[in-house]
């Protein structure tokens, strides 16, 4: 029997923290804090650590991210992989005033910026009272030594973990051996006991090389800091106060190198500006529509079915979906959690800009598995509207105008812990994954050992597209086996992959590429098969 469909293979398997005060910055939730806020919040992850063992990660977001990740436009994602990982970043930070500029258009009455370069500093102040301690990754040439050094001298009870500078691969041969080069880096690493490991590598490597070594690293927090050490260490001069307070700090760093900066921020703000076009147009649209809550606020569930083990409850949204509304939504899912929840959206007209973070969220609930249900009804003049702001990225298309019994059916089999099917067909073997996969759960699984064997004696197709998520340490540990029995005269094929992961694919430049087939000779396959194996 061939598994059902699970989850999107949009976004990645951390469970980001929903209930947070956020804005949609072109489908990458960011935080609403200030510098204070985003230290006390850094200070409750280290003690959160104590009781999970999770290691979480802190992004500060620039146009830089944005454009790395985002496609132009409502085009597809840029880079699948880093989008994914900033969308589930345990916290984000505004650092750019297009940033903070984009969040007073989306509604979001934001503190101020957190960058890098102001957060590093004031987390050492910190450190040297609450004697926590970091560790510092990357830079240019010696600037995280000289870095570390100031740090210290500023503030004269900081401890300093540790410094290092090395080389990292994210595409192309390097990534081969990139497991036995990260274990060198990540064992440092964990040994020094640091509480927040910052790195400077820059976006996307710095985000990239987190999420390939989530599972193994025993630090904390990590913090994806970009070019801070070149300016604690004074290569690079930060502007002066004012400059900063006017937001135009971006126009006095291409002034200290213009030959490189100049190009690279009128490329970048030219691709920031055509993916805020259409939320600026609509921001227009909308300044003089002012809407008013009333009684249309109110949630009201109604029991449509019942039975000793499944409830189905609905509720009505208002013609004019608001922010206090979805808020309200929000609360009265909290107090049902294992029911089936449909929302009848057939009314809506519109969703306010400043809900459209919350209707993200509410998307994520359905997506995650931490509410059943689904959306009905829902125009496609609104779902046009919510792609201006992605939105609409929150969900996964099969909780959009589906029945309940469809509904019924799909939660019956998500399943996010990944698993296999296997069928022996009359030259191959056809394998199906299901859930999430990463390094960590083929580990557990033993897949990886059993496609090692099959492929010693046939051809193996692996079929990805029942799968949640996959990260680029399970695809290399794919691609390896791969590789190492193509001589043994067997080959192994991937079908069913998503767009976004052909594109993840693409962007790693392995040296060979992967056996990809479409589905038309995948369907030829499933007609040769013969009997199941388990």
């Amino acid at each position: 029997m061939i598994p059902s469909p699970s989850l999107s293979t949009h976004d990645t398997v951390i469970e980001p923290h929903l209930n947070r005060e956020r804005f949609l910055s072109m489908g990458i939730p960011v935080d609403n804090v200030s510098p204070g806020q985003a230290i006390q919040r850094i200070l409750h992850m280290i003690n959160q650590f104590k009781v999970d063992q999770r290691a979480r990660l802190v992004a500060t977001l620039n146009v830089d991210f944005v454009v790395n990740a985002q496609g132009l436009l409502y085009r597809r994602p840029k880079h699948p992989e880093l989008l994914q990982i900033l969308r589930s970043a345990d916290m984000v930070t505004a650092d750019g005033f297009p940033i903070v500029l984009l969040g007073k258009i989306a509604g979001s009455q934001i503190e101020s910026r957190v960058t890098g370069a102001d957060l590093v500093p004031a987390l050492a102040k910190t450190f040297a009272r609450t004697g926590n301690s970091m560790y510092l990754l990357g830079g240019a040439a010696d600037s995280a030594n000289v870095a570390a050094n100031r740090l210290v001298h500023e503030n004269p009870d900081l401890t300093i973990a540790g410094v290092s500078s090395p080389m990292i691969a994210i595409e192309g041969e390097g990534l081969l051996t990139s497991i036995q080069q990260d274990q060198k880096i990540v064992d440092e690493i964990n040994q020094s006991e640091a509480d927040v490991l910052l790195l400077g590598l820059g976006n996307p490597k710095q985000e990239l090389w987190f999420q390939r070594n989530r599972h193994r690293l025993k630090v904390p927090v990590t913090i994806g800091v970009g070019g801070t050490f070149e300016f604690i260490a004074g290569n690079v001069r930060r502007a002066p106060l004012w400059v900063q307070k006017s937001n135009l700090e971006w126009v006095y760093r291409i002034t200290q190198d213009p030959k490189r900066l100049l190009k690279r921020y009128f490329v970048g703000l030219l691709k920031f500006g055509l993916l805020l076009l259409p939320l600026l147009l609509m921001r227009f649209k909308y300044q003089h529509q002012r809407i008013e809550c009333g009684n249309s606020a109110n949630v009201a569930w109604k029991i449509i079915w019942g039975s000793r083990t499944q409830i189905i409850r609905t509720t009505v949204a208002p013609e004019n979906v608001t922010y206090e509304w979805l808020s309200r939504l929000e609360t009265s899912m909290h107090q049902d959690e294992s029911s089936l929840l449909f929302i009848d959206c057939s009314s809506v007209r519109r969703i306010e800009l400043a809900g459209h973070q919350m209707f993200y969220d509410l998307g994520q609930r359905f997506k995650r598995g931490r509410h059943k249900g689904a959306l009905i009804g829902l125009s496609q003049r609104v779902q046009r509207s919510l792609k201006v702001s992605r939105a609409l990225d929150g969900f996964d298309e099969r909780v959009l105008n589906q029945s309940p019994s469809d509904m019924m059916t799909h939660n019956q089999n998500a399943n996010s812990d990944l698993s296999c099917q296997s069928f022996l067909l009359e030259k191959s073997t056809l394998i199906f994954l299901n859930g999430q996969a990463d390094r960590q759960s083929l580990q557990k699984t033993a897949i990886v050992e059993s496609i090692n064997d099959i492929l010693s004696k046939r051809d193996c197709i692996v079929d990805l597209r029942y799968l949640v998520y996959i990260d680029a340490g399970a695809i290399i540990d794919l691609y390896q086996v791969a590789s190492k029995l193509e001589s043994a005269g067997h080959q192994l094929f991937l079908s069913g992959l998503s767009a976004d992961l052909v594109r993840s694919i693409e962007l790693m430049k392995l040296p060979t590429p992967f056996n990809i087939v479409e589905d038309g000779f995948f369907s030829n396959i499933l007609c040769n098969s013969i009997g199941q194996v388990q």
